[in-house]
């Protein structure tokens, strides 16, 4: 489960694995955005925003595919609370992170710590 407080939200990314995403309380956006170049270059990632987003209220549901890269952000003024099903482990899957403004990408762990 994520939850998010009002104005925070998390930089684009992948998942290497599909991912099924169901809003249970509060809205929540995805923006979608895609890689333009051959990631050639390790290290560097050009993407831009496709224009599709989606609204995510209490009881929607949204699928992403293995190579979806998407931004999340709660713009409303309460808290959000989301869950997540996975088709792998994200630590195992070699997702990424993507500064759109900076050109750059990196992996993306999660610490359990």
């Amino acid at each position: 489960m994520d939850s998010w407080r009002p104005n925070q939200g998390v930089c684009p990314h992948d998942h290497k694995t599909w991912a099924v995403i169901g809003s249970v309380i509060g809205t929540e956006k995805h923006i979608l955005w895609r890689r333009l170049d051959d990631k050639s270059q390790p290290g560097v990632a050009f993407i831009q925003k496709t224009g599709e987003f989606f609204v995510l209220e209490a009881g929607d549901v949204l699928g992403l595919l293995t190579d979806d890269i998407h931004s999340v952000v709660n713009e409303s003024n309460f808290i959000s609370i989301s869950m997540q099903v996975y088709g792998k482990s994200l630590n195992h899957t070699n997702r990424m992170q993507f500064d759109p403004v900076n050109y750059t990408v990196k992996p993306f762990i999660i610490n359990f710590d």
